[in-house]
This record gives structure tokens, sequence and C-alpha cells, in this order.
């Protein structure tokens, strides 16, 4: 064989393989998907913090900001249960949970409504 023919051959090749690689890498991730809001008022909430938390290891593997839009969508590769906590300034902490499997009709989007922090007064004594 001719070395450009044998070259040839070995390009594609690696680039089937780095196709299927990358195939099988995108159907097995999954995604999770939050739409936060104010509860209140229904509006999307910028700038809230959602943090998604491995439950296996209680190792943080994403905090996210939202935008105006208020969603925040965090795509997972490994299977297993997962919290998410979300925070905002003047906002009620929130606590969700997610198992994420291998099964394809799993669905993991969730609408998030949050409660606007009730602020604490001090009574004649300086206490809450």
């Amino acid at each position: 064989m001719k070395p450009i023919h044998i070259l040839t051959k070995a390009v594609a090749i690696s680039s089937l393989l780095v196709i299927g690689i990358t195939s099988y890498s995108h159907a097995q991730s999954k995604s999770i998907k939050l739409t936060i809001k104010d509860k209140a008022t229904q509006k999307p909430l910028e700038h809230a913090a959602a943090t998604l938390i491995n439950l296996k290891d209680s190792m943080i593997v994403c905090t996210q900001v939202t935008p105006e839009s208020g969603i925040a969508q965090f795509n997972i590769n490994t299977t297993g249960r997962y919290q998410l906590i979300i925070e905002k300034e003047g906002y009620s902490k929130e606590a969700r949970y997610s198992i994420i499997t291998k099964k394809e009709e799993d669905r993991n989007d969730m609408d998030i409504a949050m409660q606007p922090a009730v602020k604490k007064r001090l009574n004649k004594r300086g206490r809450y």
C-alpha cells in the first residue's frame, strides 16, 4: 500500500471514532432545567444562584447565576442523586432533589417559585 493511502484510512477511522465517542457521550448526557420565579408575581428572577450538589460525595458540581429569563440549566453526565440549592438576596432559600437515571424519558425540568423573605423586626428589648 502507498503511505498516503494508509494515512487517509487512518484519518478516516480516527474521524469515525471521534464522531462515535462524541455521539455516545452526548446521548448519555442529561440535563436539569430550572425556571426560577417570584412566588407572588410569577416573574422570572434574575441573579438567583443555583447550586448543583452530587449527593454521593456532597461535592458541588456547578453553580450558575440566572440571567433575566430566570433559567438555569445543568448538563450532567453521571447518573445519581443530586440536590439543588437556590438562593437570592431578599428571598428564602429553596432546595430541591433530582435523580438522574439512564432512562431517555426522564424529565428534569423544574419550576421554582421563591418566597420573599420575611423581614424580622426588633422588639422594644432589641430582640427578634
